[in-house]
């Protein structure tokens, strides 16, 4: 699959004035020709592209590379989407061929001398070193992809597919942080979490994870910390790892 280069129309050169929007458009992924398997491994592989470039955004970039990103960026989570079946809702369908699916509309940045804000808070390495992580979902590509972000921020992370080996994962580990899927095979995240705090009290910080709508505060009620919505962006991760080193030094 290719995508437009960083050098899209619509992109200006430095000393040009950029264009006000710029649409970006990449063909729909034939799904009859594509086996199951290689298009969920394209998804889990964009998708770590997209924490990856929103790494990026943190750094201090020129208006013109800052440009380039955001679209590189845009263009990733859209293909991301169309892999997912779900093309983005603010293109009208009928601004691209019939052969063609849009996957963004992309703002380019405002004329201005300030650095872009970070798309997350930058985590200390010293802090970080050593933190126990796990990760609780039975879909191997959330699994992938959630390892993936950690690994960029400098986290390594150990992974359970259901319920019964996270249990059995936190008898063998003192895990600081947990990353827990709500729905989960023969059994719930909340269930777990439940599980969790009758064995070991506050000790592991746990986040729910979910595209179900209102479950942040049954997740809350089952004594998990936090609650995030799928799909998971870098800046969420790193917001959970730094509550979890918070939580971990107010209790000394």
């Amino acid at each position: 699959m290719t995508g437009p280069s960083l050098d899209a129309p619509g992109v200006a050169s430095e000393g040009t004035q950029p264009a006000e929007r710029v649409v970006l458009e990449v063909p729909a992924p034939p799904s009859a020709g594509l086996p199951t398997g290689t298009v969920a491994r394209l998804r889990a592989d964009v998708q770590t592209l997209v924490g990856h470039l929103e790494l990026l955004q943190g750094m201090s970039l020129s208006r013109l590379q800052d440009a380039r990103l955001t679209v590189a960026l845009e263009t990733a989570r859209g293909v991301a989407e169309v892999l997912s079946g779900t093309p983005p809702a603010d293109v009208p369908a009928d601004r691209a061929p019939a052969d063609r699916q849009p996957v963004g509309r992309v703002a380019m940045p405002p004329s201005t001398d300030r650095p872009p804000a970070p798309s997350h808070e930058p985590l200390d390495p010293a802090e970080v070193a050593g933190l126990q992580v796990l990760i609780v979902d039975d879909d191997p590509i959330n699994l992938r992809v959630a390892q993936s972000m950690l690994r960029v921020l400098g986290v390594d992370a150990e992974t359970a597919a259901d319920g019964a080996q996270a249990l059995a994962m936190c008898e063998a580990t003192p895990f600081d942080l947990i990353l827990m899927d709500v729905m989960l095979p023969t059994t719930t995240g909340m269930a777990v979490t439940r599980t969790v705090r009758e064995r070991y009290g506050r000790g592991p910080f746990v986040v729910g994870v979910t595209a179900m709508l209102d479950a942040e505060q049954p997740c809350l009620d089952a004594g998990m910390d936090a609650f995030y919505q799928k799909p998971l962006r870098i800046a969420q991760v790193s917001e959970a790892v730094q509550r979890c080193l918070d939580a971990r030094a107010s209790a000394g």
